[in-house]
């Protein structure tokens, strides 16, 4: 019949867990253990907890320094680990996820016990790697992104607004100093043209009645005349063009 093969203790943060409540150094209390160690329970631990330690036996007093053992945590490990005749092993920490430590133990002998002992271990997660924190980050972060594009959109309708306002500023200053110059032209050079128009109509007429011109003679004051129409034609002409169309918003 072959000697017993158990686990025999569970330490966490070098204290003794027993089935019931923990007080831990942090002044935490909590249950890891619902059944003994020997009933293979499982031990849910936080993504906070370090220094592990899990003990166990080869009830085999024939040469106990003699006895071996291994480990191998399954979902970390892909090998055995030798312990040598040290029948305990410590976890400085355990990511979060789901385990189960395997253990078996040789008689000094060097026959392999025929029972590998094994426990279930769970490590919760951190409360940033849960769904529902996730599902809040994303929820945040889609409602930030869209505060930011309304933020910007409306940052660019002001920015938008601001260029018409300058731009109708612009084209009212243009209108003024075109309507002015226009203003200036027409009424200065316009009348100065008016007035040589005149005065050649006097001195035309003033010729032709005391019959002092000749045909040459008058053939050019209807040429000044003509000239001085059109100088007066060409005046409006740009008097109207100074007076720019208002541009619409």
């Amino acid at each position: 019949m072959d000697s017993p093969f158990l686990i025999t203790g569970l330490r966490l943060q070098n204290k003794d867990v027993t089935v019931g409540p923990l007080v831990l150094e942090d002044s935490e209390t909590r249950s890891l253990l619902d059944r003994p160690l020997y009933e293979n329970p499982t031990i849910t631990l936080a993504p906070s907890d370090r220094f592990i330690t899990f003990s166990f036996a080869l009830f085999d007093f024939v040469n106990p320094q003699r006895n071996l053992y291994a480990v191998k945590l399954d979902g970390l490990d892909d090998t055995w680990t030798d312990l040598g005749s040290k029948n305990s092993i410590t976890f400085a920490t355990i990511p979060p996820g789901s385990y189960n430590l395997r253990i078996r133990a040789t008689h000094y002998n060097g026959l392999v016990h025929p029972i590998e002992q094994s426990i279930a271990i769970e490590v919760n997660k951190h409360f940033y790697q849960q769904w529902y924190f996730l599902l809040s980050l994303l929820v945040f972060t889609a409602a930030l992104v869209f505060l930011i594009f309304k933020l910007r959109v409306r940052a660019l309708h002001a920015k938008n607004a601001e260029l018409r306002r300058y731009s109708v500023y612009i084209q009212e200053a243009r209108e003024k100093k075109g309507k002015t110059i226009a203003r200036e032209i027409h009424d200065q050079l316009g009348q100065i043209l008016t007035l040589l128009k005149f005065d050649m109509y006097r001195i035309r007429k003033q010729l032709k009645e005391e019959q002092l011109a000749s045909e040459q003679l008058m053939g050019q004051t209807d040429t000044v005349l003509e000239t001085l129409d059109a100088a007066l034609d060409s005046v409006k002409t740009i008097s109207t063009r100074l007076r720019p169309v208002r541009l619409t918003a």
